[in-house]
């Protein structure tokens, strides 16, 4: 079984919250803050074609580092609003620019909190820095997940008057894809079903900023307690393979990690089962396959299991390519579906003299 995989680097990512005290010193006569966007790379996930329909928003006094709002919600304009054009983001209670062209103000936003994730969120101007405690991402069949996105930009009010505060929006979370092919001449795989199996789904994040509206270093800590390690699982609708890979899962939105692969090889040797049941079980990827003989014949069906290694981080897109061409993995006892080929070991028998009917003939 041979697995490729290929990393394609879009961009890192983040979110809000606060602290320090509360100053408002605004005037209320002039266009209100709010913000235009510029997308990302994943264009199959949010992108500036396909944006969040929200922001919440932390500001600060770029010139004193004091809190200026605290996790106010844009919302994503259908038209155009308060002499805010549509696309761009406005918030209901409306926040104006403090007084002074130059008295510039520092945001901290996210977008892609799911409703039954309530991380704690905070922003720490002095360290251009977001912390996200006790994030937790989808698991399950066919579980709802969603880009997570984020940024740190500062504006001043002459730049919001004119088109409203560029904000560029990075990726948090990494993009996964399984794709498979075969060129297989003896056997055909119909896929129903693809799993990553152990990998975690709760940690904290830092992300720091070096400058407004570039992508932030983000550093993830994977809580990797057992009860954190679960598997995502994508049906898949009866996909024959061929020669061109084809997508199983479409996408996977993962928390960033650093993967240990299931030891399935050596004297080190485990079971799915017995890798279950370990303190810390280890990584794979799980295809659900039917796999039968061009002539027809049933071959096995079941789950064909194949390590998982590496590291995923923020922003970046991972696509492994699984070949059956030559291989089908490993079945639940880490031994090869496939084995070792049918082969034969050969001898001819020696000729044996028979009996003529008649051995001498006359040929005058």
């Amino acid at each position: 079984m041979k697995v490729k995989f290929l990393t394609v680097a879009a961009m890192s990512a983040l979110l809000l919250n606060s602290c320090s005290e509360d100053i408002v010193t605004s005037e209320s006569a002039q266009t209100p803050v709010g913000f235009r966007i510029a997308g990302t790379r994943a264009t199959t996930l949010y992108s500036t074609a396909s944006l969040p329909a929200k922001l919440t928003v932390d500001a600060y006094l770029t010139t004193t580092k004091a809190k200026f709002f605290e996790k106010i919600d844009f919302n994503k304009l259908t038209a155009e609003e308060a002499g805010v054009p549509a696309n761009n983001y406005l918030s209901t209670d409306r926040y104006y620019w403090p007084a002074g062209e130059n008295n510039g103000l520092s945001f901290f936003a996210v977008a892609g909190i799911a409703a039954a994730n309530n991380p704690t969120v905070a922003s720490d101007i002095n360290a251009k820095k977001l912390s996200v405690t006790d994030f937790v991402n989808g698991d399950g069949v066919d579980a709802t997940q969603e880009d997570l996105l984020g940024a740190f930009c500062e504006g001043t009010k002459t730049e919001n008057a004119a088109a409203g505060v560029s904000m560029k929006l990075h990726h948090l979370l990494s993009l996964v894809e399984v794709k498979a092919k075969s060129d297989n001449p003896s056997y055909d795989f119909k896929i129903t079903e693809c799993k990553l199996v152990k990998i975690v789904k709760k940690g904290d994040l830092e992300a720091t900023w070096t400058a407004s509206n570039v992508a932030p270093t983000c550093v993830w800590k994977a809580n990797t307690d057992k009860a954190n390690k679960t598997q995502v699982t994508v049906n898949v609708n009866n996909e024959v393979l061929t020669s061109t890979a084809t997508s199983l899962t479409d996408k996977l939105i993962c928390m960033p990690q650093t993967l240990t692969a299931w030891t399935n090889t050596g004297t080190n040797k485990v079971t799915i089962a017995n890798n279950e049941a370990l303190t810390n079980p280890n990584s794979y990827i799980a295809i659900k396959a039917e796999i039968t003989t061009k002539a027809g014949a049933a071959f096995y069906t079941g789950y064909c299991n194949i390590p998982l290694s590496g590291t995923w981080e923020a922003g970046k897109k991972y696509t492994y390519i699984l070949d059956f061409t030559n291989g089908a993995g490993y079945d639940e006892n880490g031994d090869p579906i496939f084995g070792k080929p049918i082969n034969f070991k050969c001898e001819v028998s020696t000729w044996t003299d028979g009996t003529a009917t008649n051995p001498n003939m006359n040929v005058n």
